[in-house]
């Protein structure tokens, strides 16, 4: 690949996890790569090569995303879950870069990394537009190991799981 950037120059948090390095970030480039999107990047930890190239999602909503991946694994597969510049949640096979499922939060990028209860649950937050008419916040709580993924919508506390802090609570 030689020298590549974010837009603006902006690359997220890299992660690594096992062999990989996973950056990810809004990037253009030739071919396959050449529209605008919120790609994630695999690369050997040791040689610098390219392992593999995630573009899960469409269109970046806004370019300006600040999201790093969070590997976790669920139902027995090792995932890369992460906001995206087109306002969805997706996860990724952390070995192949295959995406696994979405989920659509908001209308504008995600600028928040995810949190992982240690039941799989992925905890999701942003203070953009949403997608659904509430007021400036949105909080999904999305059952990965199912495949019903229900939004749990705050303030609205009663659609949300007992307990459902306490996997944020922790992490912190």
């Amino acid at each position: 690949l030689g020298f590549f950037s974010g837009y603006g120059g902006r690359t997220q948090t890299p992660v690594v996890d096992g062999d990989r390095l996973i950056v990810t970030f809004v990037s253009s480039s030739w071919g396959e790569l050449g529209p605008p999107r919120h790609r994630l990047f695999a690369f050997d930890k040791q040689t610098g090569e390219l392992i593999w190239v995630s573009t899960p999602g469409g269109p970046p909503a806004d370019l300006n995303t600040q999201t790093t991946p969070v590997i976790a694994n669920i139902d027995g597969r090792r995932l890369a879950i992460g906001g995206n510049a087109d306002g969805w949640v997706y996860a990724v096979d952390a070995r192949t870069g295959e995406k696994v499922w979405g989920f659509h939060l908001s209308k504008i990028a995600l600028n928040t990394t995810v949190a992982v209860g240690p039941d799989g649950t992925v905890y999701a937050a942003h203070a953009e537009e949403n997608i659904a008419l509430i007021t400036r916040f949105l909080r999904a709580g999305i059952d990965v190991s199912s495949t019903a993924m229900t939004p749990w919508v705050w303030p609205t506390m009663h659609l949300n799981p007992p307990n459902w802090i306490e996997p944020i609570t922790e992490a912190c």
